[in-house]
């Protein structure tokens, strides 16, 4: 693995932690600084779609958050289609 990999994947942990935060304060900073490094890793890969996504999204700031979301909190979600299912 080289260390370019290494970036890639600390971006991609980073932004996973922080969707398993329960506090919202916590879960923007590790997710704004996961972005920062994604924005990074995109312009070391010189891969634009990476950079520039990541960038707008840390430049937007997260909005709206309902996480994380628990096995009840999904199970509550899926009820209205099981019953236009049946």
């Amino acid at each position: 693995m080289n260390w370019l990999e290494v970036v890639g994947f600390a971006a991609s942990a980073l932004v996973a932690i922080s969707l398993m935060m329960s506090n919202v304060f916590w879960l923007r900073v590790i997710n704004l600084v996961g972005g920062a490094v994604f924005t990074v890793y995109g312009i070391l890969i010189h891969s634009a779609p990476v950079a520039v996504m990541n960038a707008v999204t840390d430049a937007l700031g997260v909005r709206d958050v309902a996480m994380p979301a628990t096995p009840l909190t999904v199970w509550k979600a899926m009820q209205p289609m099981k019953k236009a299912a049946e």
